[in-house]
C-alpha cells in the first residue's frame, strides 16, 4: 500500500461519492426553499393569528408586532 497523496483523498472523498453529494446539495436547495416558504407564510399571516389576538391588541397603535 503506498502513501495517502491529495488525488487518492480527492477521488475517494468526492469523485467515489458523488452521488452523495448531489444529493445533499439537493437536500440543502429543498431545505432552503422550504424555510423560504414558511418565512413568507409567517409574514403574510402577521397580524392575523387568532392565537396571540389579545397581545397585539395591548401594542400601541403603530408599534412593530415582530419587536414584542
Amino acid at each position: 500500500m503506498g502513501t495517502f497523496t491529495a488525488t487518492y483523498f480527492l477521488k475517494t472523498a468526492f469523485w467515489d461519492k458523488r452521488g452523495l453529494w448531489t444529493a445533499t446539495l439537493a437536500v440543502a436547495y429543498f431545505a432552503r426553499c422550504w424555510e423560504n416558504a414558511g418565512y413568507h407564510k409567517a409574514e403574510m399571516m402577521k397580524g392575523q393569528s387568532r392565537m396571540y389576538a389579545d397581545r397585539v391588541k395591548q401594542l400601541p397603535q403603530h408599534a412593530d408586532a415582530w419587536k414584542y
